[in-house]
């Protein structure tokens, strides 16, 4: 079972990445299982589990403090995925220099 990198998303929170997520729903057994499973556990997942979450992200945008004098050009925002480990923004021509200068500015803050 994966684990979200929770020491990642504190730093990130701290240094003013507001969080957008979502619980993933339950596992609910139903008449249409197998009765041999029936009698099983229910695999239950912990908040730091990466099957807990249907969406976790954290993103910053042009208003963010920590990156202050970073142009955005079309840019709205800058997404930190935690499910995947991953950062991304809109598709634009500018796309990869905004997210080179985003994680940039957040590893010479030791954010990242």
């Amino acid at each position: 079972m994966s684990k979200i990198n929770t020491a990642l998303i504190e730093r990130l929170v701290a240094a003013g990445g507001l969080v957008v997520k979502k619980k993933a729903p339950e596992f609910v057994r139903s008449w249409h299982d197998d009765p041999d499973d029936r009698d099983r556990e229910v695999q239950k997942y912990e908040p730091d589990d990466d099957e807990y979450w249907s969406k976790y992200k954290i993103f910053f945008n042009r208003q963010s403090e920590i990156l202050a004098g970073i142009d955005f050009h079309d840019i709205p925002s800058a997404h930190y995925d935690a499910l995947y480990d991953d950062w991304y923004a809109e598709t634009s021509l500018y796309t990869q220099s905004v997210l080179n200068a985003v994680q940039a500015r957040l590893r010479s803050q030791n954010v990242i």
